[in-house]
């Protein structure tokens, strides 16, 4: 005995909406663990300008951000060594390599702030 067409055109209509919803959870999933994977670095590189502000979510995964100065939309006098980065620990800023893993923790909050060495005047910094 062979099940209706009906049916098994039902049964097919509901694994189609099943799996619908399958991959609109699983996107949204994503999006939601790539929005909680953002760092965002404040630049300084010029005393008492305003930083300039860059958006990262890929190519890392925290708590490990790879910091890197060849990103060719980060411009020249941000690609400038030596650079510091401030180590929220320390409370102090800190010299450190190109290409540095930094580890960011919970108390950073996805946020890195790094100037150029000669910056002494880092305007909107608390």
């Amino acid at each position: 005995t062979q099940m209706p067409a009906i049916f098994t055109q039902q049964n097919a209509c509901e694994e189609e909406m099943n799996e619908d919803r399958r991959q609109h959870e699983l996107e949204r999933l994503q999006a939601a663990a790539r929005e909680k994977n953002t760092v965002v670095v404040y630049a300084w590189t010029q005393n008492g300008v305003e930083p300039v502000i860059y958006e990262f979510q890929d190519s890392f995964k925290l708590p490990n951000f790879y910091f890197t100065l060849s990103d060719p939309d980060i411009p020249a006098p941000a690609r400038i060594a030596p650079i510091q980065r401030y180590n929220r620990t320390l409370d102090a800023w800190t010299r450190f390599d190109v290409g540095h893993m930094v580890t960011l923790h919970e108390r950073d909050a996805g946020i890195l702030f790094v100037r150029d060495a000669c910056i002494r005047e880092c305007m909107d910094f608390d």
